[in-house]
């Protein structure tokens, strides 16, 4: 089943001059703490945009801001978790996001993992038994001599003579 797969998906590419995976890893669930479920509904309703693909996210029609932001009635919204609570999204969405909000969302989403409160994080951490929060990009970089990297790697792998 791969190769045909695999062959349809390189005919498809080449007749509408595209490339990549056809259905592979388009959409993917990301964990987020309930209790900032609009912080993230931010997030998304704002992509477009920050995009530049409209002015107004309401205006974006593959959205649920209009639904959100103007009480427009969309019959894909199937989960409703802001409205009949007392929390003003309206107002909450035109705030300038939290401090570091936005890049926490994206690295969380980019590394695929959690994001949400420490106490949230915690938790699933013990519940999965593994890390769930993003990890910071990496420390001090190790210093090395690339000269004698490349004579331990020439006489382990007796790959000819190397000399310095």
């Amino acid at each position: 089943m791969k190769l045909p797969a695999q062959r349809y998906t390189q005919y498809f590419n080449r007749k509408h001059h595209r490339n990549g995976k056809l259905r592979d890893n388009r959409y993917k669930l990301h964990t987020f703490d309930p209790n900032v479920y609009y912080v993230v509904l931010r997030y998304i309703e704002k992509n477009p945009v920050r995009a530049g693909m409209v002015a107004d996210a309401a205006a974006y029609p593959w959205s649920s801001a209009a639904y959100h932001l103007l009480g427009t009635e969309d019959q894909t919204v199937m989960a409703d978790y802001l409205h009949g609570s007392t929390f003003s999204h309206r107002d909450f969405f035109h705030e300038q996001n939290g401090a570091g909000d936005l890049e926490a969302i994206r690295e969380a989403a980019q590394q695929g993992k959690a994001w949400g409160r420490t106490l949230f994080l915690e938790r699933v951490a013990d519940e999965l038994g593994k890390v769930v929060a993003p990890e910071k990009e990496g420390g001090q970089r190790k210093k090395i001599n690339i000269c004698d990297s490349l004579h331990r790697l020439f006489r382990t792998k007796r790959i000819g003579h190397f000399r310095t």
